[in-house]
């Protein structure tokens, strides 16, 4: 996570503090993971997902603007709204809108090359991008900024994306019907 990095480095932030304030924010996806992927389950994960996007590109200026108050309740507040809320919403979505994109026959294969050639292409570089832009502007804006724009441009890809529609109703009955 690039505001471990940042906020000793940039602020002058105890990492201490930011561990404690990360431990709690990381031990509150326990339950929003589960309850995000469970309401886009009864709801839509196309939808849940966009507005997930909308959430990060809306929230990237006030985490940045909690964190860099220096102070606990600030970096706290930053972590909270971060990770529970803004990655919760995706991350507890991203596995079952995945599959849906792949018809059964290559199901693993496609969401297993979706997930890890995504992480590799755009997850990896986020730290580096991020502190290069801390470099070049010396401003956690350009970093809100980016994640903005990625936001945008997952917004667009969620969007567009054409998922495989059940033909059969209810997988579970359909099997049951295979296998009888």
């Amino acid at each position: 996570m690039f505001l471990v990095s940042y906020g000793p480095k940039q602020l002058g932030i105890p990492s201490g503090t930011i561990f404690v304030a990360l431990m709690i924010a990381a031990s509150l996806q326990v339950f929003t993971l589960p309850f995000f992927a469970t309401f886009a389950d009864k709801h839509s994960q196309k939808k849940v997902l966009l507005t997930g996007c909308v959430l990060v590109a809306a929230g990237a200026f006030p985490v940045f603007a909690l964190f860099s108050t220096g102070t606990f309740w600030g970096i706290l507040a930053a972590l909270v709204i971060a990770l529970p809320i803004l990655h919760g919403v995706s991350y507890g979505v991203i596995s079952g809108f995945t599959a849906e994109l792949f018809p059964t026959e290559v199901r693993y294969t496609g969401t297993s090359l979706a997930y890890q050639l995504g992480g590799i292409v755009t997850s990896a570089p986020v730290p580096i991008i991020a502190t290069l832009l801390i470099q070049q502007y010396q401003s956690s804006n350009a970093v809100a900024w980016y994640m903005v724009i990625s936001a945008v441009l997952g917004f667009i890809a969620i969007a567009t994306a054409k998922t495989v529609r059940r033909k059969n109703g209810n997988a579970i009955a359909r099997v049951d019907e295979l296998t009888i």
